[in-house]
C-alpha cells in the first residue's frame, strides 16, 4: 500500500528534481502537469533510471524523440553548441539530465528512507516499453514537462513497494541566500 501522502510526496519530489535539473535560464519557463494516463506520450525513445531502497523501487522514465528540437533543447541545458550536438551527444545529454534529475530525487528521498541507491541510465525504444506495464507498480504517474515555448517532453514515475509506504513532504521555503564561503 502506498498512501496518498506518499504518492503526493513522490510527485512533489520528482517535480522539484525536474525543476532543479533544468538550467537556471529555463526555470522561469518551466511547467509540469500531471497527465491522466500515458496516451498523449508518443515520443520515440525512453531513458530509464531506477531508485531503490529496502522498501520500494521507483522507476523514472524520460520520453524524448531524437530530433532537431531535442538537440536544440538539450544542447542549451548542457551548454553545448547545437551544431556540435551529434546523435550520441544528444543521448549523452539526455542521460546526464536523467542522472541530475534522479540524483536530486534520490538525495531527497534519502531524507525519508535509509539505503537509497540509483542505477545508471538505460535507453530503450518506445516500442519496447510494454514490459513496463508488467512491473506491477503500486503507483504510477505521468507528467508533461513544458520547458519554455519551444520544447515539451514527458516523464513517467512507477513505484513498486515491498512494504507499506507512508511519508509526507513539507513545503520548503524558498532559499534566497546566495551562499557563503566558509573557511576552516
Amino acid at each position: 500500500m502506498i498512501t496518498h501522502s506518499a504518492r503526493d510526496g513522490f510527485n512533489q519530489l520528482l517535480q522539484e528534481a525536474v525543476k532543479t535539473s533544468l538550467s537556471s535560464s529555463l526555470e522561469n519557463c518551466f511547467d509540469m502537469t500531471i497527465l491522466a494516463d500515458q496516451s498523449a506520450i508518443d515520443e520515440k525513445k525512453i531513458v530509464i533510471l531506477t531508485i531503490a531502497s529496502l522498501l520500494f523501487r521507483a522507476t523514472v522514465m524520460i520520453y524524448f524523440t531524437p530530433d532537431e528540437r531535442a538537440k536544440m533543447f538539450f544542447s542549451r541545458i548542457s551548454r553545448v553548441p547545437t551544431d556540435e550536438m551529434t546523435e550520441q551527444g544528444l543521448f549523452d545529454a539526455v542521460a546526464e539530465y536523467g542522472n541530475m534529475c534522479c540524483g536530486t530525487l534520490n538525495r531527497n528521498l534519502g531524507q525519508f528512507f535509509q539505503y537509497v541507491g540509483m542505477s545508471t541510465p538505460n535507453f530503450i525504444d518506445r516500442r519496447s516499453s510494454s514490459f513496463l506495464e508488467a512491473q506491477n507498480y503500486g503507483y504510477t504517474a505521468h507528467f508533461q514537462v513544458d520547458a519554455g515555448d519551444d520544447y515539451r517532453f514527458y516523464i513517467s514515475l512507477g513505484v513498486c513497494n515491498y512494504a507499506p509506504l507512508d511519508f509526507q513532504v513539507q513545503a520548503q521555503a524558498e532559499d534566497t541566500s546566495t551562499g557563503e564561503l566558509e573557511l576552516f
